[in-house]
């Protein structure tokens, strides 16, 4: 068996210094994924096929109409986890990066509800992480 090796300071990765401090962040806008590319492809899936069904399923699963509950535009029970309000903030941020990609407009109605949904919410910035299922419109904020 072999003795193993004495180490000194702590571990760290080994990046060569030259590309380490040359490295910067590209611009969103600054790369482009061909369309026919395998990655391309899935950018277009995600446009086309994706965030449409996330929009949907927001529906469907209850998340927007716990909003509208909190805020007194919905007697409906509310449905699901009580994190699943992380699920609008997600396709909302997959819509942001969609619009950056490729500049649609696609989604501004969609996208202008939702976040005035968000903004009729208790508290100084709308609604976030609230969404009690036992909470009705007029209830405080716990």
């Amino acid at each position: 068996m072999k003795e193993p090796i004495p180490l000194s300071g702590p571990a760290t990765p080994a990046w060569p210094k030259a590309a380490y401090s040359t490295s910067r962040p590209l611009d969103v806008r600054s790369v482009r994924l061909r369309s026919e590319g395998r990655l391309g492809e899935w950018q277009n899936r995600n446009a086309e096929a994706t965030i449409p069904h996330c929009m949907e399923q927001l529906e469907v699963s209850g998340v927007l109409d716990n909003f509208r509950r909190i805020i007194g535009e919905s007697g409906a029970p509310h449905r699901g986890f009580v994190f699943a309000d992380s699920d609008l903030y997600k396709t909302i941020e997959a819509v942001a990066w969609e619009i950056a990609r490729s500049g649609t407009t696609r989604f501004d109605n969609w996208l202008d509800e939702v976040i005035d949904l968000i903004g009729k919410g208790p508290g100084q910035h709308g609604i976030r992480h609230d969404l009690d299922p036992g909470r009705t419109s007029g209830q405080e904020v716990r």
